[in-house]
């Protein structure tokens, strides 16, 4: 009889993501050599496992739609020679996931597949995937393979770090026929690295306005210049961990980040016809 068990699957690595808008519940991309998934530990095989996040644009600070470009996740490990297929999805809901998912409120918005190689091994790969969230609700991203051939296993990246979400499990083989979360199955310090990456609608309209920031890069106040029909109602700073900070406006649309760490930030300014998004370098 084969063996089907839950495997943790252990490495050490880390890894590294270039500052993008990114949608992710990750404090950190850095692989710690945690992950959980369903494999046949007599033979070192991979079972088929689909991981999960769940991104509500309202209470990330995205109130406009989003368009999405990639899906991001780490690679851990690979014992593939030829290569191991990995199929990411997109969905759209405004139900609460994982209630009714994937065939009761739940749109697929697209998929592709992407063959990882023992190049990936340590990064964080990223998919093309390009779709329209509408606003005022949930992204929903898969990340999943199928069984192996005997002896062959991929291990997706997680860490142990603070996470703002759930990370979501499930597989077949394992008899976990819907997306559960780790820590009900006994795994609370696997935190998978998802990220959706992507900008708000409204962008590109911003920047023939001739919107500026300076002085940019900066190591203490910064101002925003703009046309006059247009005022900041909210700002925020997002790191490169997809960590939003609500930040101050004051008169002559100055904002102090003398208290933020040195780094890359996105600077989002709503405003009453949209939403605008700057790169921040604080010194």
């Amino acid at each position: 009889m084969k063996k089907i068990t839950l495997l943790v699957l252990f490495c050490l690595t880390s890894l590294a993501i270039n500052a993008q808008t990114v949608l992710t519940h990750s404090s950190s991309q850095a692989i710690d050599g945690n992950t959980v998934a369903c494999g046949n530990s007599s033979t070192g095989t991979s079972s088929d496992n689909r991981y999960y996040r769940a991104f509500n644009l309202a209470s990330m600070g995205v109130t406009s739609s989003f368009n999405l470009s990639a899906i991001q996740f780490g690679v851990a490990s690979l014992t593939a020679p030829s290569g191991y297929v990995v199929t990411v999805k997109a969905y759209s809901t405004t139900a609460t996931f994982p209630t009714g998912f994937p065939a009761t409120g739940y749109t697929l918005l697209g998929q592709a597949d992407y063959t990882v190689q023992a190049a990936n091994v340590g990064t964080i790969v990223s998919v093309p995937l390009t779709a329209t969230v509408p606003a005022n609700s949930t992204l929903v991203v898969e990340v999943g393979y199928a069984a192996g051939a005997t002896g062959v296993r991929i291990s997706l990246g997680s860490n142990t770090a603070p996470q703002t979400g759930p990370s979501y499990i499930a597989s077949t083989a394992c008899s976990i026929a819907t997306p559960t979360d780790v820590a009900a199955i006994n795994f609370p310090d696997v935190h998978m690295v998802i990220n959706a990456v992507g900008t708000t609608l409204g962008v590109n309209e911003f920047a023939s306005k001739l919107v500026s920031v300076f002085p940019n890069p900066t190591s203490g106040s910064l101002t925003v210049q703009m046309p006059n029909e247009l005022q900041i109602n909210k700002a925020a700073l997002v790191d490169v961990s997809g960590k939003q900070f609500a930040v101050s406006v004051n008169n002559g649309n100055t904002i102090d980040i003398s208290g933020f760490a040195t780094g890359i930030y996105m600077l989002n300014l709503e405003t009453a016809e949209g939403t605008l998004v700057k790169k921040i370098v604080k010194q």
